[in-house]
């Protein structure tokens, strides 16, 4: 049974602030992963299988942080937006 107030103290606690957080250094390692070329193969459908299951572990990962907590961290430097009118300023 969903009792908001015992789910909101569940989320206060500092077992589940911990968990939260380990969950996000998780998607952060898998990206970092990503980026030095951790998904890189010279058999493509090896490289596919391990692009796919690092992208569904960061899928499954942010499921359950959004269901924690549905509101996104602060800053996430890896989450900024791209805005095209200002990349295209800086090219002129």
């Amino acid at each position: 049974m969903y009792i908001p107030d015992e789910f909101q103290e569940w989320k206060e606690h500092p077992v589940t602030k911990e968990f939260v957080k380990t969950l996000r250094e998780n998607v952060q390692r898998i990206k970092e992963d990503m980026g030095a070329g951790g998904t890189i193969s010279t058999d493509a459908q090896a490289a596919l299988v391990m692009t796919a299951k690092a992208v569904g572990m960061i899928e499954g990962i942010n499921l359950t942080l959004d269901f924690i907590d549905p509101t996104p961290p602060q800053y996430d430097p890896t989450l900024e937006d791209y805005n095209e009118e200002e990349a295209d300023d800086q090219e002129t």
